[in-house]
């Protein structure tokens, strides 16, 4: 969160910390039930079984859940715009954006 945001502060401050310890929580099971078994292997297998694109929307549709999750969590509880994840300017400066989208694109060609 930014200085200026502090001011403006709406929401009680332990709404900050419940997704980012969900999360944890969420990393720690992960990580409990999946000791012992090889991750490649399962991947290779749900390559197998339902193809590569099949298996990349099942990886990639969590991800897209915790998208709308976080859009909700900021929108709705702790009642902020979404722009306010991203600058404490009133707008997004896609200046800088695509600046620094070209520069990372020049650096990894």
């Amino acid at each position: 969160m930014y200085l200026d945001q502090v001011k403006n502060f709406k929401a009680h401050p332990i709404l900050y910390f419940v997704l980012p310890v969900a999360f944890l929580l969420l990393m720690v099971v992960n990580y409990i039930f999946s000791m012992g078994i090889d991750t490649n292997d399962v991947i290779e297998q749900t390559i197998n079984q339902i193809g590569v694109n099949g298996a990349f929307i099942l990886m990639i549709f969590p991800l897209s859940i915790g998208v709308f999750v976080v859009w909700f969590w900021v929108k709705f509880v702790q009642r902020q715009s979404i722009t306010s994840l991203t600058t404490s300017r009133n707008k997004v400066d896609f200046k800088r954006v695509f600046f620094s989208f070209f520069l990372w694109a020049s650096i990894t060609v």
